[in-house]
């Protein structure tokens, strides 16, 4: 709030953030221009953007070091990365122009990763700048300051925006880039070589990409790792601008500038790329309502984009999100049986607690003896190279994943003869024996509990590490439920959950798919349990691998306050719970218990229907319900009337 108020009693402060937004704005709309390139010819999602933009920057900046000006690098730049743009089209590019979504942004994501670590291993991790030599000028006092440099950097961006348009309308080439974008295959049989085409528009993309890198070298600073940032930058402009909208790239990046000056001074350099995070949500929302049937493939790129940049963004959060992910897989999980059938299981941490132990077993046991390894004193000193250490952890994954999935299917022969209430508390039953059965098993330490191998790396990168299997296996644990739901599973159990009677009596084998459905969430179960056991580094029975008074009731109040039965409503639910129960936590400690009680009972008394419930209830055209009013209308009368004209 001072900084506000310092703005407004030194408006010459205004002209000083709206400078430096402009300047460096144009350079954004030359980087976005040519993400919109390769995105409305290809069809790519270019993750990797922002570091072919450091790249660019770093060899004008090496060039620098070696006595050439940095504008004299600016074509070095532009031709060198032309030529890494064909070469990397024809290494990883051309396998995934055909791909669905998330193929590219992952493919360009790993990309990504693969050129920040080879710039700081070339160059190292410090922040650089390649020297211009031009002066600073000063205005109001010296309360405005501008370089020269700033003002030559925005010439030059407009004359190679000016290029590059002249060449995309005038020649043959950049004629043939415009018919392939409108359509492919016609351009393919009026004879263009649509593969050289896209071999020329991603290598076009890459050179527009060195010259912008080259300008921020000399105006601002480079750093390895700066390139995310600068990816979110150009999807923020293309998305808000649109593909093929010049006019809309450049003023959307001269916006963008303007307003990651102002966050930067208002609300602290800390802040900033917040700022553009949180830009990139509000457009790609907007746009997601814009575009109608398109709204879920943004929605999805908006996940997987913000999945994989959180930890980046947030690095001091990254277990809190990684734990997001986890109670999300729970609330996808639970929903199955409970939301999708109407068997609410109370002990489906069960599963997750016998993978988090499997793993252990099947991870230790690769490579010296369990007992041993578990005993109170430890009888053996341990050491696991990093081959070791992977092969044990995806092997114990898989071999959590397996015997959690038989678990159920054992487990389901016993309890699917128990409905309702009984079948809830049965499998609570089922979660608190397995945690005072594995209290009293010394082969796997008891209750003392398992101290897992060490990762053989850094803190930052293991952190990263789990984060990614966290996220990951929520993602795919999403899309195999989304499928199956959409199937004969879907109408199957939802079947049973509104006449299990009725099911089997016209032939379900009703059986069987709760069988399927238990199966299914206790395989991912598993693997989650197996993930989080290496996470955290320690397993014990009670409070880490079978928490039934937490996790175990959580993942029934997540999918409750998202609204059980449908796709979204147990993330929506899992990330609102996650968040609560973060800050509260975090800021109410020792009311925190008080605050979860509270709600859970206002959850089930007075929400019942949950947050997607309710909004298809407010809302029922936006989810494809159609309301017949005259027949809504006639039950509500009804329902008014007394009984005795009913």
């Amino acid at each position: 709030m001072s900084n506000i108020a310092l703005l407004v009693d030194a408006p010459v402060l205004n002209i000083q953030l709206l400078m430096d937004g402009l300047l460096i704005g144009s350079i954004f709309a030359l980087a976005a221009y040519g993400l919109a390139l390769v995105w409305g010819v290809m069809n790519v999602k270019n993750l990797a953007q922002g570091d072919l933009v450091i790249t660019g920057g770093y060899i004008a900046w090496y060039l620098s070091t070696l006595g050439v000006h940095p504008i004299v690098g600016l074509p070095v730049a532009i031709v060198l990365m032309f030529i890494f743009g064909w070469v990397l089209y024809f290494l990883i590019i051309r396998y995934v122009i055909e791909r669905d979504l998330f193929t590219s942004l992952l493919a360009t994501f790993g990309l990504a990763l693969v050129i920040q670590q080879i710039l700081n291993l070339m160059f190292g991790p410090e922040v650089q700048t390649a020297e211009s030599g031009f002066e600073i000028r000063s205005a109001f006092d010296g309360m405005v300051t501008v370089a020269d440099i700033k003002f030559i950097a925005l010439c030059l961006a407009a004359v190679l925006a000016g290029i590059v348009v002249m060449f995309m309308r005038h020649s043959r080439m950049g004629q043939a880039i415009r018919a392939t974008a409108q359509d492919p295959r016609a351009a393919k049989v009026m004879g263009i070589d649509t593969e050289r085409v896209y071999a020329f528009t991603f290598a076009l993309n890459a050179a527009i990409c060195g010259a912008a890198g080259a300008l921020i070298s000399m105006i601002w600073v480079i750093q390895p790792f700066f390139g995310i940032s600068h990816s979110i930058r150009a999807f923020v402009i293309v998305t808000a601008a649109g593909l093929g909208n010049l006019p809309g790239v450049i003023m959307a990046g001269f916006g963008l500038g303007m307003a990651e000056q102002y966050a930067g001074f208002v609300l602290g350099a800390e802040l900033q790329q917040f700022t553009v995070v949180g830009l990139l949500i509000a457009v790609l929302v907007v746009r997601q309502i814009q575009q109608g049937r398109q709204r879920q493939l943004i929605l999805y790129g908006v996940i997987l984009v913000l999945g994989l940049i959180g930890p980046l963004v947030f690095p001091n959060y990254t277990l809190q999100l990684a734990v997001l992910w986890v109670m999300i897989l729970f609330a996808m999980t639970w929903d199955v049986m409970g939301g999708q059938m109407g068997y609410n299981s109370l002990g489906n941490i069960f599963f997750f607690g016998a993978g988090m132990y499997t793993s252990a077993i099947v991870q230790i046991g690769l490579y010296y003896d369990v007992a041993k390894y578990t005993a109170a004193y430890g009888e053996i000193k341990v050491s696991f190279t990093p081959d070791q250490y992977f092969i044990g952890l995806f092997a114990g994954m898989i071999a959590a994943a397996v015997v959690c999935a038989l678990l159920a299917v054992v487990l389901g022969w016993i309890v699917f003869g128990l409905r309702g209430p009984y079948f809830a508390i049965g499998t609570l039953g089922v979660a608190l024996g397995a945690g005072e059965l594995i209290s009293a098993w010394e082969f796997v330490g008891a209750g003392g509990g398992v101290s897992m191998p060490v990762y053989p790396g850094e803190p930052d990168d293991r952190s990263y590490f789990f984060y990614l299997l966290c996220f990951v296996l929520a993602v795919i644990t999403f899309a195999v439920l989304k499928r199956v739901y959409q199937g004969r599973f879907g109408l199957a159990v939802n079947a049973i959950r509104d006449d299990e009677e009725k099911a089997e009596a016209m032939g379900l084998h009703t059986k069987r798919y709760k069988t399927i459905g238990w199966s299914l969430s206790a395989f991912f179960l598993g693997v989650s349990g197996a993930i989080f056991g290496n996470m955290i580094g320690f397993i014990e029975p009670l409070e880490v691998a079978f928490p039934t008074v937490t996790f175990g009731i959580f993942m029934v109040v997540m999918s409750l306050l998202g609204g059980k039965g449908t796709l979204w409503g147990p993330i929506i639910g899992a990330t609102l719970f996650h968040a609560f129960k973060e800050l509260t936590w975090t800021y109410m400690l020792g009311w925190q218990w008080v605050l979860l009680g509270a709600g859970i009972v206002i959850l089930v008394v007075f929400f019942q229907q949950g947050i997607m419930g309710w909004m298809q209830e407010k809302w029922p055209e936006k989810f494809g319900i159609i309301v017949d009013e005259e027949a809504a209308a006639a039950e509500l009368d009804l329902n008014k009337a007394p009984e005795s004209t009913r």
